[in-house]
Parts: structure tokens; C-alpha cells; sequence
């Protein structure tokens, strides 16, 4: 009885992790790509109206939702609730970056963050926490078409769906089995 146990989460592991891994290379939401895609365009928006980083920092302009905590730009811990006021944000605009991030959190979307110089925010896709280089994937909103080109120097395109790029390094060795 207790080896059919094991044998059967051993087997749960292994279908969960087969099903993250595949999903990793291509654009599988759990709602359609229009919404999605809207609500990363919508958050790019509200992204860019906080506080900004200095220069100096050694830190990217970001934010991370990780279990039931927000960190905006300087780590500051903030207890996911529906009255999170968000810094330079009035409340109706905190309510909608709060129900923006958790949605897009939903559709495997639990980060941003901005490069230096960029007018790109860069959304961390199916991020699996202390992945290693070649695991990283992101995805970018892509709005015109000298995007692609500027995106695919340092990146590899890995799929597409409408404006939505999935990206990996350059040097990321991918596994397409």
C-alpha cells in the first residue's frame, strides 16, 4: 500500500514537472490572449507611474508577487489586500494594478522588471524561483515591429501569439523534447 503511494506522487511530480517544462517554450494562458494581452499593456501603463529608481540603484525598476506579498522597486514588503494603497498611485488606480497583477499571476505572469535605458518592461513567464540561466523565460508586449528585431538581439524568440513575445537568453540552451 505505502509503495503505491509512493509510486503514485512520484509519478504526480513527474507529470507536473513534464507539463511546466513544456509549457515554458510556448504561450499557453489560462484566458485568451486578447485579455491578456490587454492587462500587461494596461499594467505597463501603471508600471511606469511609480516612484522612479535611481540611477544609481542597484536594483531595475520591478515589481515581484510572491505568495501573498508585493515588492515594489526597493523591496518593500507589502501584504497583498484590496486596500494595498500602491506609492504615487491614487486608489482606484491601486485597486486596478492590484487586480491586474493577481489575474496576470493566474495566467503564470508574477513579475516585471524594466532594464536600464529600456522603454520595455520584461513580465517573467512560468518563473520558477533560483531557475537556472537557461530556464529563464520572459515575455514582452511587443508594439511595433522594430521591437522584434531590437528583442531578438540579445534574446531568443521562442513564440508569438498576437503582440506578446516569449523570449529566453540568447545563449539559453532550450530543450524542445
Amino acid at each position: 500500500m505505502i509503495r503505491n503511494i509512493t509510486i503514485f506522487f512520484a509519478l504526480l511530480c513527474l507529470c507536473s514537472c513534464r507539463d511546466i517544462n513544456e509549457n515554458r517554450n510556448i504561450i499557453v494562458f489560462k484566458d485568451n490572449i486578447d485579455t491578456v494581452q490587454n492587462a500587461l499593456l494596461h499594467l505597463q501603463i501603471l508600471l511606469d507611474s511609480l516612484p522612479h529608481v535611481p540611477e544609481d540603484a542597484s536594483f531595475l525598476p520591478h515589481y515581484v508577487l510572491q505568495e501573498d506579498y508585493l515588492y515594489i522597486n526597493n523591496f518593500k514588503k507589502h501584504k497583498i489586500s484590496d486596500t494595498l494603497k500602491i506609492p504615487r498611485l491614487s486608489k482606484e488606480s491601486s485597486k486596478t494594478f492590484m487586480q491586474l497583477i493577481l489575474f496576470l499571476d493566474e495566467n503564470f505572469i508574477s513579475s516585471a522588471n524594466k532594464p536600464i535605458n529600456s522603454k520595455t518592461w520584461f513580465f517573467s513567464y512560468r518563473q520558477l524561483y533560483n531557475e537556472e540561466y537557461d530556464y529563464i523565460r520572459e515575455i514582452v508586449v511587443c508594439s511595433e515591429k522594430n521591437d522584434t528585431l531590437n528583442l531578438s538581439l540579445d534574446n531568443q524568440i521562442l513564440d508569438r501569439q498576437k503582440d506578446i513575445l516569449l523570449m529566453a537568453p540568447k545563449n539559453a540552451i532550450i530543450d524542445l523534447k
